[in-house]
């Protein structure tokens, strides 16, 4: 009995100890969108832009979540963030998934670019008929102290760069009127932000990828 007490005890530690990670986890990417967010609503000001945070929309026979996107009069930015500390970063653009080296231990995470092309891609759909696909670009977003490794892809930077790299496109190729019909459009489409969306949007990761997914989208 004692052994059994044991093993029972091991295994409620390693059930706790998981569930701890996986709430540390989201914690430290909400915290990320938090910061992007912020970033993004300081710097990207009315009329001219339009700031829109965790959008979860209808895509194809499932949903996706889009951190967050900036309508503007330069184009539609689509942003995927991620917030690591203390650890290196290793991956490229055509990898299916990245590292993130810590002192003495590894964490694989899906590509945050693939991530986000599936975002990219339902957008581009939901507003083909007012912005022309060459107009809806993607980055991918740092926060924390997370230090590339290996070459930088493009449309990755950290998110201190952010609010730059969208300023650097200058040049007007929405109307005030086009600009409006978009954030209408996703408005209009984006499902309602409550835990039960989160909780569908990950089942269904699970059954079209036959794992767990924890806080990857």
């Amino acid at each position: 009995m004692p052994a059994a007490s044991g093993l029972i005890a091991m295994g409620m530690a390693a059930a706790t100890g998981f569930f701890l990670g996986r709430w540390r986890r989201i914690e430290h990417e909400l915290e990320g969108e938090a910061a992007v967010r912020q970033i993004l609503t300081a710097n990207l000001k009315p009329p001219h832009y339009h700031v829109m945070n965790n959008l979860t929309l209808r895509s194809g026979d499932g949903t996706t979540q889009v951190d967050h996107v900036v309508v503007s009069r330069f184009g539609v930015f689509v942003i995927e963030s991620k917030h690591y500390q203390k650890c290196w970063i290793y991956g490229d653009e055509k990898s299916p998934t990245w590292t993130a080296v810590y002192f003495k231990r590894k964490h694989s995470f899906q590509n945050p670019l693939r991530q986000n092309y599936k975002h990219e891609k339902t957008l581009t759909e939901l507003l083909k008929d007012i912005l022309p696909p060459e107009h809806l670009h993607s980055f991918v977003t740092f926060t924390g102290s997370a230090e590339f490794k290996t070459k930088v892809p493009e449309n990755v930077t950290h998110a201190f760069q952010l609010a730059r790299k969208i300023q650097a496109h200058s040049r007007e190729r929405l109307s005030q009127s086009q600009l409006e019909q978009c954030v209408g459009r996703l408005e209009c489409q984006r499902l309602a932000i409550s835990k039960k969306t989160d909780v569908e949007h990950v089942a269904y990761l699970n059954r079209k990828f036959g794992k767990l997914y924890k806080n990857d989208r």
